[in-house]
């Protein structure tokens, strides 16, 4: 269960549109327990998304790893519920305690200056290679859009804990989810904690 937490917590911090969703991997060693992970495919997160179902998943309000998208957008219906993995996991008051204990452990390190650091000296480590990578595809990646990129992603990782951590930290969620059977999501806008139901 405790890689279940954290594979939900990444997934989530992430923004990772296919979290519980599409590459999203449990693994089990012979003789062993069934552990989520490892980790895969994060070509769409940490604010590098799009639009989808009238969502913006470079939102750093959106909670994408749990959520109920539907099959049809006109079809909001018991029947029509396609849940992540993490919702259906979060439903689950235990479950919940455990992502709230966690994340309180988690949110600095996960949000705060250290990680900006650590961001920062990789997008330096990292500089040269991607500017010859825009030489090698004539001009794709330029300094500055690289620069744009990495104050993007340190934009969204800062305001997607401030998120979490109203979201994990207070009782909002677990309220919510017990309230109405999980069946719905809550989303953060402008720094609030705001509940609605999934539109997709």
């Amino acid at each position: 269960i405790e890689s279940a937490v954290n594979m939900y917590i990444f997934q989530e911090f992430s923004g990772n549109i296919d979290g519980g969703v599409t590459s999203c991997f449990f693994s089990k060693d012979i003789n062993g327990k069934l552990v989520a992970g490892p980790v895969w495919d994060l070509d769409h997160a940490f604010g590098d998304s799009f639009h989808q179902m009238g969502y913006d998943f470079a939102d750093p309000g959106m909670w994408t790893a749990n959520r109920v998208d539907y099959n049809g957008v006109e079809s909001l219906k018991l029947e029509n519920e396609c849940p992540t993995v993490f919702n259906l996991m979060y439903r689950h008051a235990d479950f919940r305690t455990l992502v709230s204990a966690r994340w309180a452990e988690l949110s600095e390190s996960f949000g705060g200056s250290e990680a900006v650091i650590f961001i920062k000296n990789i997008a330096d480590i990292t500089r040269a290679s991607i500017l010859m990578d825009g030489v090698r595809w004539n001009g794709f990646y330029t300094d500055i859009q690289h620069t744009n990129e990495v104050l993007k992603t340190i934009s969204f990782i800062m305001n997607k804990r401030l998120g979490m951590d109203k979201g994990f930290g207070a009782n909002a969620a677990q309220i919510y989810y017990d309230v109405n059977g999980g069946s719905a999501i809550f989303a953060i806008a402008n720094g609030k904690t705001t509940f609605g139901n999934c539109q997709r």
